[in-house]
């Protein structure tokens, strides 16, 4: 079976056989003996928004001629851990136009979403410390431009935010600038 990078071909079944790749073997915990003895809807995760709640209304959408593609869902590894995949589901026709097969195809994004979920911790983290600082924050690229400050550094130098876009580190703090505050920065930085 020739597929894309990471994915696995879950049980698809037809009218005379189910199978499964070794990475849905690998992924699950499963021998393919015990894989092909269960029923779709026993791999997903009962107790998640993403689980069995939602494949069941996504079958039952699929059944009515919706696509399944690009889905997020979580299943569940044999040992009961929560996997989350994103799924295609792709329905296989005879000649006569009747349905004999659906074909699973899955690539696990737990790590992921882990990876996600810890960004955007890390990410509220900062922006709630830089947001409430009693310092006054002020960011700028390699080429000084600013990329961002705190609420503070506007009290401080007095400025508006639709002031404060329009300088550069070097003409808001540079010996030429002609703002009061930031001329006291400029003095302390230069002693």
């Amino acid at each position: 079976i020739r597929r894309p990078p990471r994915s696995t071909l879950f049980p698809y079944t037809t009218l005379f056989r189910s199978d499964c790749n070794k990475d849905a073997l690998d992924l699950l915990g499963y021998s393919r003996e015990e894989m092909l003895k269960l029923k779709i809807f026993d791999l997903y995760y009962p107790d998640s928004e993403y689980g069995l709640p939602k494949a069941k209304r996504k079958f039952v959408d699929f059944i009515q001629g919706f696509k399944i593609q690009n889905e997020l869902f979580q299943i569940q590894h044999k040992s009961g851990y929560l996997i989350t995949i994103n799924l295609n589901v792709k329905s296989v026709y005879d000649m006569n136009g009747n349905l004999i097969e659906l074909r699973y195809i899955a690539v696990n994004i737990t790590g992921h979403i882990v990876m996600e979920e810890k960004l955007r911790t890390s990410e509220e983290k900062y922006r709630d410390l830089f947001e409430n600082s009693p310092y006054s924050i002020l960011i700028v690229t390699r080429n000084g431009y600013i990329a961002d400050y705190n609420a503070n550094l506007l009290k401080l130098l007095e400025l508006k935010v639709s002031e404060i876009k329009k300088y550069t580190w070097s003409n808001l703090f540079g010996e030429d600038t002609n703002i009061p505050s930031a001329t006291v920065i400029y003095d302390a930085l230069n002693k």
